[in-house]
């Protein structure tokens, strides 16, 4: 099993450059990431089976982590963030504690993807990979004990865009998690919501000096879904324009406790 290290915040510099901005990490935002990121090496678990294979691109890769029971469970699937140019499936780590899931009847899934540099700068195509992997894990939702009709996706920055885009485009999606709205929201994400999307919650934690994840960008999301009569939640730092998460919760904890509920 790899380890996840501070080497994580890396990868957000990294997407800040892919985006074509400069790193805007703020230093509460980089505490927020070691704290978050140490916490995490003690949750970390091996998957039930890694690297499997849901089509033909060498990054068309998942890990699951099956959860025990003998009826089928709700999963989460996860896409990690990077600007669509860098990231990888471990990251789930930093905003997923697994064994929490586990120990709640709920198994996890973290999804690779192709880049724009595999796919010529192509973000739908992109997207149509992610899809496949969602069509993947339904033809396997048997062999997993899974329940076709909760598979939750979540995602961060553009791991969020690519859960959102899917999860609004079509009715397979239970509900929706996202953390640090991306930029592009306004462009290919608000045209897809409509009546009858899944219930969806929002953390931002990004500062108001954050170009690529501005506070704006998941406020837009929030009135898109109340426009149109979707279940939407938003919480954020309290210092960036947006509410604190009520009754001192981590982020964490308030994503699984809005999952449990949803998966009833």
């Amino acid at each position: 099993m790899k380890t996840l290290t501070l080497g994580a915040l890396l990868i957000l510099c990294l997407s800040s450059i892919a985006y074509g901005q400069r790193p805007q990490l703020s230093p509460e935002q980089i505490e927020r990431w070691k704290e978050r990121l140490e916490n995490q090496r003690a949750n970390q678990i091996e998957a039930t089976e890694s690297e499997i294979v849901y089509g033909k691109h060498e990054r068309n890769r998942l890990d699951l982590w099956k959860a025990k029971s003998k009826t089928p469970t709700p999963v989460l699937v996860y896409f990690h963030g990077g600007g669509f140019k860098f990231g990888d499936k471990d990251m789930i780590h930093a905003h997923i504690r697994i064994r929490d899931y586990l120990d709640s009847g709920a198994s996890c899934i973290s999804v690779n993807y192709p880049f724009l540099q595999h796919t010529g700068n192509d973000y739908e195509e992109i997207f149509r990979h992610c899809d496949d992997a969602l069509d993947f894990i339904l033809e396997h939702a048997d062999e997993w004990n899974i329940d076709p009709k909760r598979i939750s996706f979540a995602g961060a920055s553009a791991g969020a865009a690519i859960s959102q885009r899917i999860a609004f485009s079509t009715r397979k999606v239970h509900s929706l998690v996202a953390f640090n709205q991306p930029m592009m929201t306004e462009r290919m994400i608000i045209p897809h919501i409509k009546r009858g999307g899944p219930p969806t919650f929002i953390y931002h934690e990004n500062s108001t000096d954050d170009r690529m994840h501005p506070p704006e960008c998941a406020k837009m999301l929030k009135e898109a879904c109340d426009k149109h009569g979707i279940e939407c939640h938003l919480y954020g730092t309290g210092n960036n324009t947006i509410e604190k998460i009520p009754g001192r919760k981590s982020p964490e904890a308030a994503v699984l406790e809005f999952l449990l509920e949803k998966w009833k």
